[in-house]
């Protein structure tokens, strides 16, 4: 796979991420997610450096993903606040993961799942193999 294939492998499931997460969300009371393409850049960013770590540690947890995210928060200058605000840069779920809500913790197996159903184990790392142009297959 080329270095442009992989990327937009990359990207690929990264949208899939992030309309899987969009949908879980929605399906558990939170609406503020939009779709990708309506996305701030800080948000589609954040997934795409979700699943990039997740494809760069092939036996990564829900647990790990939630305690990366919070660093990758931190790192940026967010902090734990009552209420999610971009503006603010405050992220109600900057908390433990054994404090998340369980929609919340099953929210972040559910990405990991999704990131391995879409590459395969090369060692100790995962390789993308879906491929935008293999969609209408």
């Amino acid at each position: 796979m080329n270095s442009d294939s992989f990327q937009e492998s990359l990207n690929s499931i990264a949208r899939t991420v992030h309309e899987a997460v969009r949908a879980w969300s929605t399906a558990h009371g939170q609406s503020d997610i939009p779709n990708w393409d309506d996305a701030p850049e800080w948000m589609r960013a954040s997934t795409y450096e979700s699943v990039v770590r997740v494809i760069e540690n092939a036996g990564m947890s829900g647990r790990e993903l939630h305690q990366f995210w919070v660093e990758e928060k931190m790192r940026d200058g967010w902090q734990y606040g009552p209420t999610k605000s971009s503006e603010a840069r405050a992220h109600p779920l900057m908390i433990p993961f054994d404090e998340l809500p369980v929609t919340e913790r099953l929210k972040d197996d559910l990405v990991v799942a999704i990131v391995r159903a879409l590459t395969r184990q090369e060692g100790d790392i995962l390789e993308p193999v879906f491929r935008p142009e293999t969609i209408n297959d």
